[in-house]
């Protein structure tokens, strides 16, 4: 979807928001949640015509991982976590430097930023 089409429909949702005297949204926020949904969406589709190969990765994490740990490893959920998150950390470096597809950044509506209010610290040890 091009950016002319989010923003008319954009607009015709705060009209309707309006009409029912509900708060306006706030376009410049809406728009760029939109254009950043719209980015997520094109990459996630583009995922999956290298399914086969992100298949591969796992298959190898995983040999290599029962290589060394036994062959029903991982057998806890936080070692079949760590498998999902080694193979999507390969997957996207895998699509970046063989087919130059890079992966959108994070986007949210009400993104939380943990520790913004602290003052640093001059010692870490302290």
């Amino acid at each position: 979807m091009d950016r002319a089409t989010i923003f008319t429909e954009l607009t015709k949702r705060n009209a309707l928001r309006k009409t029912a005297k509900f708060p306006l949204l706030d376009l410049r926020a809406e728009m760029a949640f939109a254009v950043a949904h719209d980015a997520e969406r094109d990459y996630f589709e583009q995922c999956k015509r290298f399914g086969d190969d992100r298949r591969r990765i796992t298959e190898d994490i995983l040999t290599k991982l029962r290589a060394t740990r036994g062959q029903d490893s991982p057998s806890s959920m936080g070692g079949r976590l760590l498998v999902e998150l080694m193979s999507d950390q390969r997957f996207r470096a895998f699509l970046e430097i063989e087919h130059g597809i890079k992966a959108p950044a994070l986007s949210s509506r009400h993104l939380v930023v943990y520790g913004e209010c602290r003052e640093p610290k001059d010692d870490v040890l302290a």
